[in-house]
């Protein structure tokens, strides 16, 4: 089995010779490029087009007939070339690639073409075809064929994965690739076979009567308009490029995004092409449609040597206008930080590329350095005189950044470089704070050695706050260590143990209660750590905060108990943990509502259960006259009824002028009023 790569500049389509159907297809659109368009060669019908089984695949390629094992389901006519690699069958097929088309605009007839391949390394248990190539025809066409691994029957789809992703990630493994549609020319220019592309262009001049100018800058039917020589110039055959120049080929002229072969050559590093193409009059500084330029382009790609030749004959460095600043400001010595080239990034600032230029949002050559964590990088453009301090239009810095993604190499540099450590953001966040709140220990405690204030705080809530609320216990334990304040309060009044309480994090509680947090400390609604980790059913906190002295009973300005409030939100467990903690159970809010009556409106069975354990009065009334039978019956929770009246619940009392049967019977809940009728709870 041969292994078929897609290259990332080129989408495949197909051309089959297949005994298919006819079907008009329409697949949904997608950001990838298209290249070329599929033919129509059917004859009977063996595979049809309907939708996928597989989620957000689009169309699909099914079965007509029954194939067997070894059995050839498809055969198409395709450009093929290989590199040297994986050529051992190491790699199984993905046979789906309907994310890649756009039937609107590429109106495509050929069910088969939603059997593209590509290899994947996870599939190798789940392929239901094979590819075989064979043996290359003149000008790279070789008929590739899908061979069935298994007995394949009527309606079953011929596809096995939907991968997008791996798009994104073939230049990572090396193997066989395919493009198809382009010309005996293109592809000789691609393939960098100099005596097929002389022996074409001279064909061609003569049998078409066209001028030999005219047939080396003739543009691929393609989108992408792709020239020959910019072909040749992608994959670095130098020989192919100078027969081109030679043979009257316009060097400056651009594909569809504006690149150039200037441009191809310098981003693959091609530098024999690079040479060549500016000998023969390359415009140097030629934007794309995006303003980037070949130096960008290989400073992007680190291609150290591309870079130093471009900069020799007088590529622009310095200055930010479209004409080398792509349009969201990116510079070529932007690029290369971003990328960690520190050679490039060294020639780009002797050549004297500023430093210290600012993208649209702000950020700068140090700060995307930063940010990637492109320590030796970040020390160059230190030396050169990056500023440190440079914010983004969100305040953030280059130490911001660093500290955020854990780059403590970075952040020590720029703490010794004089960076501020205590600058905020727009918002408030300090590089101490966004580290806190990641759980980078390490950063944390060297932002502390330099001098980072423990208790600076963003709309009142310092580091600690947000590691507690993370519940990342080594940034807590080294921020008390440090000194920080376990009750310092945010604006609305909760501490760090509130919200470390709240998230149900019971070691930072721990670590917090051992650093003398005040376990009664009440936010500005009244409500403290018992109150909030009730509401999220924190059991374990719960008798942590108990065994620390919380007062169980204690209500919030509304009235609310943590009793209440667990039982309201139908946590069971942590009912009987502030049960067997002393809470009281037939507390009542100034409506009436006990424990026992919430738990029944809300129909937690589970929860009313644990409360009849603690024997209270079941039939407790509010302020309305409604008892929590009444309030199970009339909002239909039959199981909650059931439990009441097996606890001795009295149906005969009335609300309203109602008793228990009647409210099941004015909402219409049926089972409740059978169930009472027949005395079923019994």
């Amino acid at each position: 089995m041969a292994h078929i790569r897609a290259s990332h500049s080129w989408v495949p389509w197909l051309t089959f010779t297949l005994s298919v159907i006819f079907a008009t297809v329409h697949c949904h659109s997608s950001n990838l490029t298209k290249q070329c368009n599929a033919s129509n060669e059917f004859g009977n019908s063996d595979v049809a087009v309907q939708e996928s089984t597989l989620e957000q695949a689009g169309l699909g390629a099914f079965a007509l007939r029954p194939f067997k094992r070894g059995e050839a389901v498809g055969l198409y006519h395709c450009i093929v070339w290989a590199q040297p690699d994986h050529l051992d069958n190491t790699y199984s097929w993905q046979l789906n690639s309907t994310h890649s088309c756009d039937g609107e605009s590429i109106p495509l007839r050929n069910p088969m073409r939603y059997v593209n391949s590509v290899a994947r390394l996870d599939t190798c248990d789940r392929q239901n075809l094979v590819v075989d190539i064979a043996q290359h025809h003149k000008h790279g066409k070789s008929p590739v064929r899908y061979i069935a691994t298994r007995d394949i029957t009527i309606g079953e789809e011929l596809l096995i994965d939907y991968g997008e992703g791996y798009f994104n990630s073939w230049e990572r493994v090396p193997g066989l690739r395919y493009e198809c549609n382009k010309s005996p020319l293109h592809l000789a220019c691609a393939t960098g076979n100099l005596d097929e592309v002389r022996s074409l262009v001279h064909e061609l001049t003569t049998n078409e009567a066209s001028s030999q100018t005219a047939v080396v800058n003739q543009a691929s039917t393609s989108t992408a308009e792709v020239t020959p020589i910019i072909e040749a110039s992608l994959h670095g055959h130098a020989q192919v490029v100078q027969f081109l120049i030679q043979a009257g080929a316009e060097v400056n002229r651009a594909q569809r995004d504006g690149a150039t072969a200037l441009h191809m050559a310098s981003q693959n590093g091609c530098i024999e092409v690079v040479q060549l193409l500016l000998s023969a009059g390359a415009d140097i500084d030629q934007g794309k449609s995006d303003g980037s330029t070949a130096l960008f382009a290989a400073s992007h790609q680190g291609r150290t040597i591309v870079v130093e030749s471009l900069i020799k004959a007088g590529a622009a460095v310095e200055g930010f206008t479209a004409l080398y600043a792509n349009h969201r400001g990116f510079t070529a010595l932007y690029a290369a930080c971003h990328n960690g080239h520190t050679e490039v990034v060294q020639l780009l600032a002797k050549a004297g590329a500023e430093v210290n230029h600012a993208m649209d949002d702000g950020s700068t050559a140090l700060y995307v350095a930063s940010q990637s964590g492109r320590h030796v990088t970040v020390q160059f453009l230190v030396q050169a005189g990056a500023q440190l301090n440079h914010a983004m239009n969100d305040g953030s810095t280059a130490l911001y950044v660093a500290s955020q993604n854990d780059h403590q190499g970075v952040v020590q540099l720029l703490v010794q470089a004089g960076a501020h450590v205590n600058h905020a953001m727009n918002d408030g966040s300090t590089a101490l704070y966004v580290s806190a709140q990641n759980g980078h220990h390490e950063t944390v405690q060297l932002l502390v050695k330099a001098g980072a204030r423990i208790g600076l705080a963003m709309d009142g809530s310092t580091g600690l706050h947000a590691a507690a609320s993370k519940g990342h216990v080594e940034v807590v334990q080294v921020l008390v260590k440090a000194g920080a304040q376990a009750n310092d309060a945010k604006n609305d009044g909760s501490t760090a143990l509130h919200v470390s309480a709240h998230n149900g994090h019971h070691e930072v509680v721990r670590q917090l209660l051992q650093a003398d947090a005040q376990v009664n400390s009440a936010k500005n609604d009244g409500a403290t750590a018992i109150h909030v980790a009730s509401q999220n059913g924190h059991h374990e906190v719960i008798r942590l905060l108990h065994k620390a002295g919380a007062h169980i009973n204690n209500p919030m300005n509304d009235g609310f108990t943590a009793l209440l409030i667990a039982a309201q939100s139908g946590h069971h467990k942590a009912t009987t943990a502030l049960l067997k903690a002393g809470a009281s159970i037939n507390h009542a809010m100034n409506d009436g509502s006990t424990a026992l009556l919430v738990a029944a409106q809300g129909g937690h069975h589970e929860v009313v259960q644990a409360l009849l354990k603690g024997v209270p009065v079941v039939d407790q009334e509010m302020s309305n006259g409604a008892t929590a039978l009444h309030l199970a019956c009339y909002h239909g929770h039959l199981r909650v009824a059931k439990i009441l009246l097996r606890a001795g619940a009295d149906k005969r009392k009335m609300v309203g002028g109602m008793d228990a049967l009647g409210l099941a019977t004015y909402q219409g809940h049926k089972a409740i009023t059978s169930m009472i009728r027949s005395k079923q709870w019994q």
